[in-house]
């Protein structure tokens, strides 16, 4: 009997993980927070709405320029430049910098937020590595 609950605690254990994965999991164009440190950074992501979870997608790390913004950046390459047309099966996820004027290695220690980003979407989407 020990068992049988066992294997029904791991199997409801199981369905309820696959459950928060499937909903964390978004199409389009949206926007989300990393956490780095005590603090967190915005990040802008699109994942093609042909995206499915046993289809592994490449991942584009795009940083924008100074004077710019993570989300606009993000809507810039998506829209205007056609992204899903020249990079199909390709997830972009663009962090944003400590702000508009400054690059992603100030203040000292901040590009961290880069590999936060990578961190994220491996942990939410099916990425080729």
């Amino acid at each position: 009997m020990k068992q049988k609950n066992k294997l029904k605690s791991v199997w409801l254990l199981l369905c309820l993980l696959f459950t928060v994965r499937a909903h964390s999991q978004h199409t389009g164009s949206y926007d989300t927070v990393v956490t780095i440190g005590t603090g967190s950074r915005a990040v802008s992501m699109y994942v093609p709405a042909s995206y499915t979870s046993g289809t592994p997608h490449r991942l584009m790390v795009c940083l924008h320029g100074l004077g710019d913004t993570c989300n606009s950046y993000r809507n810039a390459l998506v829209s205007s430049l056609g992204w899903s047309t020249h990079f199909p099966n390709t997830i972009i996820v663009c962090p944003e910098a400590a702000n508009r004027n400054t690059d992603y290695y100030v203040p000292a220690g901040g590009e961290v937020v880069i590999q936060a980003a990578i961190d994220m979407a491996r942990a939410t989407y099916n990425i080729d590595t």
